[in-house]
């Protein structure tokens, strides 16, 4: 997992959030940090089933908590986790301006608008790059991926959908 963002007002929703994570899991949390209490939460609510609707619950519940103690836009984001299969990443902020997410479309167009490029026709055509800002100034690659939605790299294609929080 990784996690480019923050839960503001965090400190102050700490112990709620933790006692929602599944005790099966709990032993296993190391750190304190917003970024570790997103990943245990998500894997409370299903991460290795359904990864989408498991960090809408988890997003959902940071959310409920937060406003109950009175912090406007609790939720700042983008998030990537993978399993052997697939990519995810999120991007969403409770405010609606989250921080950038983008993805390589196609290799066959780094391919081909960058042919002298080192490595370029090394790189495999189910290859796809995933990152918070472009890497190098190459023009036509980078793709960015949709406020309040998740990406889903499989087999080198990239399928968006929808990310809607709600409470578990």
């Amino acid at each position: 997992m990784v996690h480019n963002g923050l839960i503001r007002g965090f400190e102050l929703i700490r112990r709620e959030l933790t006692v929602a994570i599944d005790p099966h899991y709990f032993p296993f949390m190391r750190g304190n940090t917003d970024s570790e209490m997103i990943f245990f939460l998500a894997l409370t609510f299903g991460l290795q089933k359904d990864p989408l609707s498991a960090v809408e619950k988890a997003i959902g519940l940071v959310e409920h908590h937060a406003k109950a103690v009175g912090t406007e836009h609790p939720i700042q984001m983008t998030l990537g986790f993978a399993d052997s299969q697939r990519l995810y990443g999120f991007r969403y902020s409770s405010e609606g301006d989250s921080r950038s997410l983008f993805y390589t479309e196609s290799v066959e167009t780094i391919k081909k608008l960058y042919p002298d490029l080192k490595g370029a026709q090394e790189i495999s055509p189910h290859a796809r790059a995933v990152v918070s800002e472009p890497v190098a100034d190459l023009e036509g690659i980078w793709k960015p991926v949709s406020e309040s939605s998740m990406i889903v790299v499989e087999n080198g294609e990239v399928t968006s959908m929808p990310f809607n929080p709600k409470m578990p």
